[in-house]
Parts: structure tokens; sequence; C-alpha cells
């Protein structure tokens, strides 16, 4: 530990562990949180506007920051074909 700062390798992760596409570093699972209650959407460029797909997951590299959002892609393909999605 330099100044602190964990180094990546003091933490212990799986051979599942998903590998950041910029780096090679492990991606940490997490979810999308902001401030207000608010909730983070994906607009799709063939989406009717205000129809938005909402992103339910993240996953952040713990060696260069490179972030990632998804989507529930079975949400998504509803919103582009202009059908509510069923509730879960």
């Amino acid at each position: 530990m330099a100044d602190g700062i964990p180094a990546v390798t003091e933490f212990a992760f799986t051979p599942d562990t998903p590998k950041c596409p910029k780096c090679d570093g492990p991606m940490d699972q997490g979810n999308v949180h902001l401030i207000g209650g608010q909730l983070l959407a994906y607009e799709a460029s063939g989406s009717p506007r205000g129809n938005p797909a909402y992103i339910r997951d993240a996953r952040s590299c713990i060696a260069c920051g490179y972030t990632e959002l998804y989507t529930d892609p079975d949400e998504l393909r509803c919103v582009l074909a202009g059908v509510k999605p069923p509730k879960r």
C-alpha cells in the first residue's frame, strides 16, 4: 500500500472475475445510485421519447476506473419495439 491507497494486487478476485476491456484489470460488480432518488436511464436512439430503459447494474475497473453501465436487455428490446415492459 503506497500513500495509504491499497494496490490492485491486495484484492482477492476469482478466475471468473470480469476483466476490464481497457487495461485487463479486475472489474468490481456494483449498482448505480443517484442522490435525490432519481434513476439513471438510457434513452435509445430508436425509442419513443420519454420511454427509457433504466440502468440496472454497473461494473468498474479497480485498476483504471473504467466503468460500464448495464440495462436489462429484455426491457431495452421492449422500449425499442414500443412495447411496455412486463412488470417483474
